[in-house]
């Protein structure tokens, strides 16, 4: 009589198991089909993407100035041996630069979002001098977060040369 519930026990706990992996299995297919967006429970920080940017001026090297506006996903920045700069800089001293993780839930960046999905393998994007601008002018300010967070104006002190009310990055962008 004992060993019934034993048995009876461990069907269920099987059973159980079964169960979970089918979901999983169904959850895996949902992601390969693009209908719902894979999410890592290990990542508490809410950062998607991170944005590389130097200011636009004469000041800056050739190496530094090509990877302004370059989008990185978390897993590329999270390498040991990772750099944004494609060649070392050329100058004595080091240009200033700029990496900005940033959560992209305004509609300029979930575009940018999307292009960094896509180019899953190589891990970072380059956007266009007016993508860039985009998604600096987009509606951030409205997003969540926007408020206790100052990551954002940082690009566009860097890139226009001001900080504060004044700041236009049309100028030097």
């Amino acid at each position: 009589m004992l060993s019934m519930f034993h048995t009876l026990d461990l069907l269920m706990y099987l059973i159980g198991i079964l169960v979970l992996l089918l979901i999983w299995q169904f959850y895996k297919m949902q992601i390969a089909a693009g209908r719902i967006l894979e999410v890592d429970i290990f990542d508490r920080s809410g950062v998607r993407m991170y944005l590389f940017a130097t200011p636009n001026d004469e000041q800056t090297c050739k190496a530094c100035s090509t990877v302004n506006g370059r989008v990185f996903s978390p897993s590329l920045i999270a390498k040991s041996d990772f750099t944004p700069l494609e060649a070392p800089c050329m100058k004595p001293t080091p240009c200033t630069g700029v990496l900005v993780g940033l959560y992209g839930a305004w509609l300029e960046a979930r575009s940018a979002l999307d292009r960094l999905r896509s180019s899953r393998k190589q891990g970072h994007i380059q956007l266009s001098g007016q993508e860039f601008r985009e998604l600096i002018d987009g509606p951030w300010e409205r997003t969540v977060g926007a408020r206790s967070s100052l990551s954002a104006y940082y690009p566009i002190a860097r890139t226009s040369g001001k900080v504060g009310r004044g700041a236009q990055p049309h100028r030097t962008i």
